[in-house]
């Protein structure tokens, strides 16, 4: 039987998780999360290089996964190549949808809703040079919402004027008002996706 190690900052890997056991129901999976070190987004590149390796070497150790998935953009884009050269079994990351998005766009310009720790990683960069091509990609980062998604799955209620707070700018002018898909570059968003399809203007995806 296969067995999947899901690793994240906090509890939004869960979302990565319950896919993983939709998509292939025989494999055993199981979840860490760093919880003491959350959240990643709003760490520097220099802290989260010099845990991320270390630690998912060291969960490896313990967990022993026939795979190791990254179940959270900011270490992904960041650390990917580092972690694969400590831990001895496959390692799969978790990054923004940009591809996809680019594609099902239909008025070229495509918003991204990530961590502040991911919408100014170099590896986002690469990714809209090679499959968003003649699209405008606006980027809007914040921590706000990785904190209301942990409040949400402890069962509070969820602060749509929060919500509100940190989705809206994405859609500022001059370009904004034309964003029809929204990429949720955070594997905390999709937690409380209906609150955030809700803060965002009518007709995006």
């Amino acid at each position: 039987m296969t067995r999947a190690l899901v690793f994240d900052s906090g509890v939004g890997g869960l979302t990565i998780a319950d896919e993983i056991r939709r998509a292939a129901p025989g494999w055993t999976v199981d979840y860490a999360a760093d919880s003491g070190f959350f959240p990643y987004g709003v760490k520097t590149d220099e802290e989260l290089r010099a845990r991320l390796p270390g630690l998912c070497a060291a969960l490896v150790g313990i967990a022993k996964p026939d795979v190791l998935v990254i179940a959270c953009n900011t270490a992904s884009t960041l650390s990917l190549a580092d972690i694969r050269a400590r831990v001895s079994v496959p390692v799969v990351g978790t990054v923004p949808a940009i591809k996809p998005a680019a594609e099902q766009t239909k008025t070229g310009v495509i918003g991204i809703l990530a961590t502040p720790g991911t919408v100014r990683r170099a590896y986002l960069d690469d990714l809209e040079r090679q499959y968003a091509k003649g699209r405008r990609v606006i980027r809007r980062g914040t921590a706000g919402l990785v904190d209301i998604a942990e409040r949400a799955v402890r069962g509070q209620p969820i602060d749509q004027e929060q919500v509100a707070y940190a989705v809206k700018p994405l859609f500022d002018p001059p370009d904004g008002p034309n964003i029809d898909v929204v990429v949720l570059a955070c594997t905390h968003f999709p937690l409380i996706r209906d609150a955030i399809q809700q803060a965002c203007p009518p007709g995006v995806k």
